[in-house]
């Protein structure tokens, strides 16, 4: 494994984990098809979003599709990132900014590409 990559995965398997929903008031405006949902934001959905960008900036060849899926991953990858900022704070007995930053990311970038 690259040290860049070991690195991004130990960062992010220190992650806590809530059955709880952390969006349970906020009301989405796209449709529910093109819309990533909180439970998509995962630890192995972050670590298979890892290893595809790095496999797609050592590609060659660059065509619609896989921009698309770029940009799912990385959407996939900075979700989980504020999802686990918002669940540890909120362990901590805070959050509530952290909670909104990452629920109004979901809202406005939470986006499905296909």
């Amino acid at each position: 494994m690259k040290p860049l990559t070991l690195a991004i995965c130990l960062f992010l398997c220190a992650a806590t984990s809530s059955a709880e929903p952390l969006c349970t008031n906020w009301e989405f405006e796209r449709e529910p098809e093109y819309q990533f949902r909180e439970s998509d934001f995962t630890l192995e959905a972050a670590q298979r979003s890892i290893a595809y960008l790095e496999e797609r900036v050592l590609a060659a060849e660059h065509d619609l599709l896989s921009t698309f899926a770029e940009y799912n991953a990385l959407t996939l990858l900075k979700g989980w990132l504020l999802k686990k900022s918002a669940l540890a704070a909120r362990e901590n007995g805070q959050g509530e900014d952290e909670v909104y930053a990452f629920c109004r990311f979901l809202d406005d970038d939470g986006v499905i590409y296909d």
